[in-house]
């Protein structure tokens, strides 16, 4: 999954949710780019077998104050990655489900997206 925007400085990545397979082990981590420049990866997070609920909340704002910009990944309603930072001038206008931009050219297999939802407010 890739958020794009096309503002700050020609568009690109906003955040990213990305998975792979690490030794038979299914596996997904996330990345947010931040107004100021470099961005901040998670950890890799082991999946169990069987399909998973994921669900990203991003706001933008920013790097302190009451309501800072954040991205946090949550699998099957637990958060893996919390993080705060300036991400006040981006913006999401696209998102891409599936195999993106720098996939392996060797990625064999199927995947699924059971559903998709988008919000501008937050979900329950």
């Amino acid at each position: 999954f890739d958020a794009r925007t096309a503002n700050n400085g020609g568009g690109g990545s906003v955040f990213s949710v990305e998975y792979r397979k690490n030794a038979g082990t299914s596996q997904v981590r996330a990345t947010v780019i931040r107004s100021t420049g470099g961005n901040v990866t998670s950890a890799w997070q082991n999946l169990t077998a069987g399909a998973h609920e994921l669900r990203v909340d991003w706001v933008a704002g920013p790097a302190t104050g009451t309501n800072p910009g954040s991205l946090k990944l949550s699998v099957d309603s637990t958060a893996v990655f919390t993080q705060t930072g300036n991400t006040n001038t981006l913006r999401v206008e696209s998102a891409r489900l599936g195999l993106v931009a720098g996939t392996n050219a060797s990625s064999t297999g199927t995947a699924y997206a059971d559903s998709f939802q988008s919000t501008r407010n937050t979900l329950p």
